[in-house]
């Protein structure tokens, strides 16, 4: 049997139930042998999307979910210490990610990682993780997107300083998409600074809120304003790109730096819709951000689309008396989940 296989069929029967902190310990010192605790992808590719996916990108996040549920604050502590071993310049993306998303009070509880996560969201420059950790698989059957850094945008556990680096960043990203995803995920976050949210806020009824320098550096971000430079050509360009990022119809190609699959938003909305612009995408983003002001719920209240009106009526900082209206109303959204292939998945209505 070829090393392929043999690395197949490992991360296939691994004891991915993990019930103390030794378990993560060999599963780091197994991960570190084996080669994937930087970038599985990179060693497990050839065994194609799907086992991909089920051998080890939905184990790792699943084992991480339940022992930051499972394990006491002493045995998780541990753990995070076992993940902190070896020599690593960066963690597989989705090692990092379920981190973010699923251990309590992280990073402010476990200083170790914060030399880290400086590394991957320095200030002057992009990393590796900023640029490579876009995992979209193509066909609807098995297909959803993720960026690291949209997972930190929405985290309300990072300090607001890397938050800022994000949007930052996001003026000069490589696509347009990635501006667009980081930006929704930063919408999503009652930590956003004000400055951010009141830009994406105050520009959610066009495209302005998408501009990124896609030409030449002709783009700043003062006092909540973007300010822009360039000539005219350079501004009709940019204006345009952004009013086709709106649309989904920005071209991309099979490569991940292209920003493929940007409208499947799972991750960055918690639900598995397909979406039909950018525009909605920030305003469910808005919806289900529980720190914005209580005029500003009320702004939402008006909008039509059901999403919206769903994620809004389920935010617990609301005004009781949007609380009691939709009680009445029962706000709804059905769709068409699209992790499953769609002449056999079935329409959900989420109530």
């Amino acid at each position: 049997m070829d090393e392929e296989l043999d690395n197949l069929d490992f991360w296939r029967e691994y004891d991915w139930d993990w019930k103390s902190p030794d378990d993560v310990k060999r599963f780091v010192e197994d991960a570190i042998e084996r080669e994937v605790y930087e970038y599985a992808w990179g060693v497990l590719d050839e065994f194609g999307e799907e086992d991909f996916y089920n051998s080890w990108w939905y184990s790792v996040q699943n084992a991480i979910k339940n022992i930051a549920l499972n394990f006491s604050e002493s045995e998780l502590k541990k753990a995070m210490e076992h993940f902190l071993e070896g020599d690593f310049t960066d963690f597989d993306p989705a090692i990092f990610d379920a981190m973010l998303k699923y251990v309590p009070d992280f990073p402010q509880k476990y200083p170790g990682y914060l030399d880290y996560i400086e590394e991957i969201m320095p200030e002057s420059w992009v990393s590796e993780w900023w640029e490579f950790s876009w995992y979209p698989f193509i066909g609807r059957y098995l297909t959803w997107t993720f960026w690291g850094p949209e997972s930190m945008a929405r985290s309300e556990n990072i300090d607001p300083l890397y938050l800022r680096r994000i949007f930052h960043h996001s003026i000069n990203a490589e696509n347009p998409y990635r501006t667009f995803r980081a930006r929704v995920a930063l919408a999503t976050n009652p930590k956003c600074p004000i400055e951010i949210l009141e830009y994406l806020w105050s520009n959610r009824s066009g495209a302005v809120w998408l501009l990124r320098n896609s030409e030449e550096d002709v783009l700043t971000f003062v006092n909540g304003e973007m300010i822009i430079n360039g000539n005219e050509e350079s501004i009709a360009n940019m204006k345009d790109e952004a009013k086709k990022t709106l649309e989904f119809k920005y071209p991309t190609n099979e490569r991940w730096e292209s920003g493929p699959g940007a409208y499947y938003v799972d991750n960055i909305l918690d639900i598995e819709w397909e979406a039909e612009d950018a525009t909605t995408c920030l305003l469910a983003a808005f919806a289900k951000n529980t720190g914005l002001s209580e005029e500003k719920y009320w702004e939402l209240s008006k909008e039509g689309h059901p999403l919206v009106r769903y994620f809004l009526s389920k935010n617990p900082n609301i005004p009781k008396e949007m609380k009691a209206s939709f009680v009445l109303e029962s706000p709804t959204f059905t769709f068409t989940p699209y992790g499953g292939d769609a002449s056999f998945t079935e329409e959900v209505t989420l109530k």
